[in-house]
């Protein structure tokens, strides 16, 4: 296998309401789509089996790391970015590696 992943966990702020919470889930499902271009999203909610996980992951793997690059500054991923989670993002935490 060949290629370059991006992994990003986060947690929710405690006062993010569901509302905030599912919009964000939401903008990242419709990123899913709208990037297919560059490369394939995943995106997975916690399913509290164990204490203290984040609450989110996204997982993204890209042909390259040049695929990965203009993925993070595509329009598309700073506006879900900026508008949707870093407004309720508690804590991140992200990795990228070759595949």
């Amino acid at each position: 296998m060949s290629g370059f992943r991006h992994v990003v966990m986060f947690r929710w702020q405690p006062e993010a309401t569901a509302e905030q919470r599912e919009a964000a889930i939401s903008a990242l499902g419709r990123l899913k789509e709208e990037v297919a271009d560059l490369g394939r999203l995943s995106v997975g909610l916690d399913a509290g089996l164990a204490e203290g996980n984040a609450d989110v992951v996204v997982v993204g793997d890209f042909p390259n790391s040049e695929a990965y690059l203009a993925y993070q500054s595509d329009p598309r991923h700073t506006k879900v970015v900026t508008e949707y989670l870093r407004p309720i993002i508690a804590e991140r935490v992200a990795l990228q590696y070759e595949l």
